[in-house]
Parts: structure tokens; sequence; C-alpha cells
């Protein structure tokens, strides 16, 4: 029981790093738009 929960908490980490990698692009793309906006 032990080494499956550990296994699953491997996979929530790595799901969770993703999630905060996509985040970070996502706010770095509205940036990216909002200075473009600026620009017009």
């Amino acid at each position: 029981c032990i080494q499956i929960k550990k296994e699953t908490a491997k996979k929530l980490k790595e799901i969770q790093l993703a999630r905060h990698e996509t985040y970070n692009d996502i706010i770095i793309r509205l940036l990216k738009e909002r200075k473009e906006k600026k620009k017009k």
C-alpha cells in the first residue's frame, strides 16, 4: 500500500509541475498580448 501511495504522489507532483509550466506560459502569453495591444 505504501509503495502505491509513493508512486501516485510522484505522478501528482509531475502533473502539478506540468500545470505550473503551462500556467506560466499562459501568463507570459497574456503579458505579450497586452504589450502588443499597447503598441497599437
